[in-house]
């Protein structure tokens, strides 16, 4: 499994991953003032709905196995997603918090073919 998550979800995940790292996240622009990337959440979002749907199709008939692979690409993909809301302003940490709801019903939907 270590092999699949590495291969199909890292990639998505590379996206906020980079972004919350301090010294990626913050560039000096013009006249050294310090702006953030806005496009790692446009990103993330286009990617994990491409391998979302890349993988919709895919039929895991073990209930058990389903439920196992869900449950490892959800902790994956969202500690990775809340590690990189940490990083933006408050204000804007409840638009993406909201998002949750979606990656988690979108998750749910895989593997059942």
């Amino acid at each position: 499994m270590r092999d699949y998550m590495s291969v199909s979800w890292e990639r998505v995940t590379s996206h906020l991953v980079i972004a919350a790292s301090s010294h990626k996240r913050l560039r000096p622009g013009l006249l050294g003032f310090f702006h953030t990337n806005a496009r790692p959440l446009q990103s993330f979002d286009s990617s994990f709905n491409e391998t979302c749907n890349s993988q919709m199709q895919w039929k895991v008939p073990c209930p058990v196995l389903r439920n196992k692979l869900r449950v490892s690409i959800w902790e994956h993909v969202i500690l990775a997603y809340r590690l990189y809301l940490e990083t933006l302003k408050q204000s804007a940490v409840s638009a993406a918090e909201d998002s949750e709801w979606g990656l988690q019903s979108k998750i749910n939907e895989l593997f059942e073919g």
